[in-house]
C-alpha cells in the first residue's frame, strides 16, 4: 500500500532546495519517518526520493499501519 502524506499547510516541494519552506517540508518528513519508525508493524519504506511536489510517499504494509497514519495525519492522506 503506497501512502500520500500532504506537507503541513499545504506547501509544495520546490526545486530550490535552499528555500526556508524547504527546510520546513525537510523536518516534517523527518518527523513522519521518525513517528512511522516507532509506531508501524509492517514492512515500511521511504526515501529521500519519496519527497514529492504535493507530501511525502510512504509505503506501507498493512491496515493497521494506514489506521495509526490516519490517526496522526488525519484522512486527508491519500492511499492507494
Amino acid at each position: 500500500m503506497v501512502v500520500l502524506l500532504p506537507y503541513p499547510d499545504n506547501d509544495k516541494l520546490f526545486n530550490d532546495l535552499s528555500t526556508t519552506k524547504n527546510d520546513k517540508v525537510v523536518k516534517h518528513r523527518e518527523n513522519i519517518l521518525k513517528y512511522v519508525s516507532n509506531v508501524c508493524t509492517g514492512p515500511w519504506s521511504s526515501d529521500e526520493q519519496d519527497m514529492l511536489y504535493a507530501g511525502i510517499r510512504v509505503r506501507i504494509g498493512n491496515e493497521r499501519d494506514l489506521f495509526l497514519l490516519h490517526l496522526k495525519y488525519g484522512l486527508g492522506i491519500i492511499h492507494k
